[in-house]
């Protein structure tokens, strides 16, 4: 008999920023590498023979978890990618909720029936998926096998596997969730799944949450941007940031109603610069400031950007010191693919 453990990576930007990621390329968020610490604990004294992960840079980071301690090899395998989705990658969880309500219910609920242009369908996530673990499994059998994947994809292998395709039965996965798996001629059983006991609550993301996931109502949380225009009613605690002439200035917008603006200028080389965010008063303590660098985020990597600056200034959310831009330069990281996977121990470029 085979053990597989399916471990979803770390708590990654699209979780926090807000914006829907599935073959989309990411970097896990500080809380994330935190996280990735805890599976690195959890999994110390237990044998592992192999470790897998998707060949995104999310899931190969936390695989870091394991096959660097245990000294294994990383086989990146695309299989155990995320759902590709189409033309929804990237997109604000806010802008499907208002202008895609019924697809996203049936992306969070009926992922079996859920479409979106260019996007790959149930049967085509969770077939290539099980046909990787299958062939992962046979490669070690008898052994312990460890794979890094993602949420959805996790989940509809599961539905697919032991739940009937009901999705109702499942419980929600955290970030570094980790399900135990048997293979044993040709058939799979589970032991346990979406465990997250590793994680003090201070660290698991959806206990940071809790805040807006016990209402059931994503549209009260998701923002959606458009280009800020000045006959907009802006209220308390909202005012207009810096601006850059060849930049942008985008309204956040909750309920239809504007609730924060961020000022992004024009790209400097390989490096994008926020101006400054402004957000309504009362609403910073709620991550709503994550959303914002998330805008920023996305924005900048589509115009070539490695490097991210903020401008001196009050930022909601402590999100200069908490993304741990530095503090001499007021500069980071967002380049994803500023990684070196052929090398043994990963080490940024």
């Amino acid at each position: 008999m085979t053990e597989i453990y399916l471990i979803r990576h770390g708590e990654a930007e699209g979780n926090v920023f807000r914006r829907i990621h599935g073959q989309y390329e990411s970097l896990l968020t500080p809380r994330g590498h935190r996280q990735v610490k805890c599976v690195q604990k959890r999994f110390e004294n237990i044998h592992v023979d192999a470790c897998y992960s998707s060949d995104l840079t999310r899931t190969s980071l936390t695989a870091r978890s394991i096959y660097i301690p245990k000294r294994l090899k990383l086989r990146r395998d695309p299989r155990f990618r995320e759902v590709g989705l189409g033309e929804w990658e990237d997109l604000p969880f806010g802008y499907l909720d208002k202008y895609e309500p019924h697809a996203m219910w049936a992306f969070n609920n009926d992922p079996m029936h859920w479409t979106a242009p260019g996007a790959e369908t149930f049967d085509d996530y969770t077939q290539r998926f099980l046909e990787g673990m299958e062939e992962a499994a046979r490669d070690h059998e008898g052994g312990t096998v460890a794979i890094f994947a993602h949420g959805a994809v996790i989940r509809g292998v599961l539905m697919r596997l032991f739940f009937g395709n009901d999705f109702s039965k499942l419980p929600y996965c955290d970030n570094t969730g980790v399900c135990k798996l048997t293979y044993h001629k040709g058939q799979f059983g589970y032991e346990f799944v979406n465990d997250n006991t590793h994680l003090p609550e201070t660290l698991s993301t959806f206990a940071l949450q809790h805040w807006w996931r016990s209402t059931g109502n994503r549209k009260d949380v998701n923002f959606h941007y458009v280009p800020y225009e000045s006959s907009m009613a802006l209220p308390r605690g909202v005012q207009i940031p810096e601006m850059d002439s060849r930049g942008i200035l985008l309204a956040a917008m909750l309920h239809d109603e504007p609730v924060a603006l961020v000022s992004l200028g024009a790209a400097e080389g390989d490096c994008g610069r926020i101006l400054g965010m402004t957000l309504q008063e009362g609403m910073d303590g709620r991550y709503y400031g994550d959303q914002l660098l998330g805008t920023a985020f996305s924005h900048f990597r589509n115009l070539g950007c490695r490097q991210l600056a903020v401008a001196e200034g009050f930022y909601p959310d402590d999100i200069v010191i908490r993304y741990e831009f530095d503090p001499q330069t007021r500069t980071r990281s967002i380049d994803p693919f500023a990684f070196d996977w052929d090398d043994a121990e990963n080490d940024s470029k």
